[in-house]
C-alpha cells in the first residue's frame, strides 16, 4: 500500500482543536452558529437598530458611525409602534362604523326629504304659471330627479367604499398581530412602513358627498322665479350678459330699448327710451374682434314680438 494514502492516526504539530471549523468538503455539514451577531467593525453585539439607515448596529456604532441618527432598541420600539398602529386602526374602524351607522343614513334621509319637498313645491309654483311654461317645469323636474339619483348613487358608493376600507383595516390589524408574534424584531422594523401604510382619515371624505347648499340654491332659484315671473313676462331689459357673466341692471324697466354700437371705438351702450327721450342704462367698453349681429331672447313665450327700428 502506498504510504501517502494511509490516514494519519498519530499526533502532529498541525493537529486542530475541537473548536476549529470543518474544512470545505468534510464529512459533516457545518451547522449555523447560534451565537449573537457581532459588529464587523467593533466586535460588539448588534443589539440596536438605526431607523435612519435601516440596519442593525452595536453600541459603538451608535456613538460613532451613526451618531445623530435615530437608534433604538428593537423590542421597545416594536412594542410602541404596534400599540400606536393598533390604536389608529381601532379609531379608523370606529369612525367608519359611525359614518355607516349614523352619518350616511342621516345624509340620505335629509336629502331624500329635501328633494321630495322641492318636488312638491315645484309642482305648486309651476301650477300657477301659463301653459307655455310647461316645458320649463318639466326640465326642472328632470334636474331634480337626476340630482336625487346622483345623490343616492354617491352615498351608496361611499357606503361600499367605507366597508371596503374597514375590511382592509382588519387585514392590517391581522398583519400587525402576526408581526407581534414574530421573534424577528429587526425584520418588523424593516417592513413596518410598507405593512401599515393606510389612510386613517374618514370624515374628510364626507366633503365629497351632497351638501345642503346645492338644494338651498335650487330652492332660492325657485323663489326668485316666483317673485320675478311678472317682471320677466313684461319683456323688459333686466340684466346684461357679458363673457358668460350676468350683470343685474338697477335702471327702471322699459318696453323700448335703445342700443348704440361703435365697433371701432369698442363701445356698446343700452338706453331706456321713453317719451322720445333716451336714458342710458349701461355702457360697456371692450374690443370687438369680429362682426356684430343682433340676438334676442323671449321670456314671454308664444306670441311675443320685437321690432327693430332706427333712431330718428
Amino acid at each position: 500500500m502506498n504510504p501517502s494514502l494511509q490516514p494519519s492516526v498519530g499526533g502532529s504539530d498541525d493537529t486542530t482543536g475541537p473548536d476549529e471549523k470543518t474544512v470545505q468538503g468534510g464529512l459533516y455539514p457545518q451547522l449555523p452558529s447560534t451565537s449573537p451577531k457581532l459588529c464587523p467593525l467593533h466586535k460588539q453585539v448588534l443589539e440596536l437598530y438605526c431607523c435612519d439607515d435601516k440596519q442593525d448596529v452595536c453600541e459603538e456604532c451608535s456613538l460613532v458611525e451613526h451618531k445623530g441618527h435615530r437608534v433604538v432598541h428593537p423590542d421597545e420600539e416594536n412594542e410602541q409602534e404596534l400599540s400606536k398602529m393598533k390604536a389608529k386602526i381601532q379609531r379608523s374602524i370606529q369612525e367608519r362604523e359611525i359614518i355607516i351607522g349614523q352619518t350616511l343614513p342621516q345624509i340620505f334621509e335629509a336629502n331624500k326629504t329635501a328633494i321630495q319637498e322641492l318636488q312638491a313645491e315645484n309642482m305648486v309654483i309651476f301650477g300657477e304659471v301659463m301653459k307655455n311654461m310647461e316645458l320649463m317645469r318639466s326640465q326642472v323636474m328632470d334636474v331634480l330627479q337626476a340630482y336625487g339619483a346622483s345623490t343616492d348613487n354617491r352615498i351608496e358608493s361611499h357606503h361600499y367604499k367605507l366597508q371596503d376600507e374597514i375590511s382592509q383595516l382588519h387585514k392590517q390589524e391581522d398583519e400587525l398581530n402576526r408581526l407581534t408574534n414574530s421573534q424577528d424584531s429587526i425584520q418588523f422594523l424593516k417592513t413596518f412602513d410598507t405593512t401599515c401604510d393606510v389612510d386613517m382619515g374618514a370624515n374628510a371624505q364626507l366633503e365629497t358627498l351632497p351638501q345642503k347648499s346645492v338644494l338651498s340654491g335650487i330652492r332660492s332659484a325657485l323663489g326668485v322665479f316666483r317673485e320675478g315671473l311678472q317682471d320677466l313676462c313684461k319683456g323688459s331689459l333686466a340684466s346684461i350678459f357679458r363673457a358668460g357673466r350676468e350683470t343685474v341692471l338697477d335702471a327702471p324697466k322699459a318696453r323700448r330699448i335703445g342700443v348704440y354700437v361703435d365697433q371701432q371705438a369698442g363701445v356698446l351702450a343700452f338706453y331706456r327710451v321713453s317719451h322720445n327721450q333716451a336714458h342710458q342704462i349701461c355702457c360697456i367698453e371692450t374690443e370687438f374682434t369680429g362682426a356684430l349681429y343682433p340676438g334676442f331672447r323671449f321670456w314671454t313665450g308664444v306670441g311675443s314680438t320685437i321690432t327693430i327700428c332706427q333712431l330718428g
